[in-house]
């Protein structure tokens, strides 16, 4: 079936993964900022790392699903460009954020040291902040992607609720409006 809308899904919880690592390092830094509270900041970090990674292949996956609509739509040799520089777009991010995801992992082997990790827990924070505006960056290179393959006139598949949805109000109306009467007191 032809539609792009897994990716735009996958992008979508990207992001939020991206936003939940970010989360977790807070408090990761809250954790470690203490004497007492130190040693629930491995865990923090660790949470961060997961989320990073799974962000990441999040984003590798949606390479591939780029690829089958792109596939599926009859592989348009004019918008090969714009396919290829989402796919380049997709790994780069996905790269930036698997480094980021060891970086998180190798910071919470040290994390429950207090006040050691601060300064690197810092650097991984403030560099996923920028990876969420670098997400919609992609987002517009898939919109152009988008843009491209309906331009050629190959449109995209509704999505099986939007055709299940369809086929009830054009199966069920009929069935629906007739019996109204029926029911309705005269």
């Amino acid at each position: 079936m032809c539609d792009l809308s897994p990716l735009f899904t996958a992008l979508t919880v990207a992001g939020a993964l991206i936003i939940a690592s970010v989360a977790a390092i807070v408090v990761a830094q809250a954790a470690n900022a203490g004497v007492f509270t130190a040693a629930a900041a491995p865990f923090a970090m660790a949470a961060a790392a997961a989320s990073a990674a799974a962000a990441s292949v999040t984003l590798f996956t949606a390479g591939n699903r780029a690829e089958e609509f792109f596939i599926c739509v009859g592989s348009p040799d004019l918008c090969r460009t714009q396919l290829s520089e989402l796919q380049f777009a997709l790994q780069g991010l996905a790269s930036v954020l698997a480094v980021q995801a060891l970086a998180a992992a190798a910071v919470a082997a040290v994390a429950w040291i207090p006040y050691a990790a601060q300064p690197a827990m810092q650097v991984i924070r403030y560099a996923l902040m920028t990876q969420i505006g670098v997400v919609a960056l992609v987002a517009k290179y898939a919109h152009d992607f988008l843009k491209c393959v309906e331009s050629l006139g190959a449109r995209q598949i509704p999505h099986p609720l939007i055709v299940a949805a369809a086929a009830v109000l054009v199966i069920g109306l009929p069935l629906i409006y007739p019996s109204r009467r029926w029911v309705t007191p005269r």
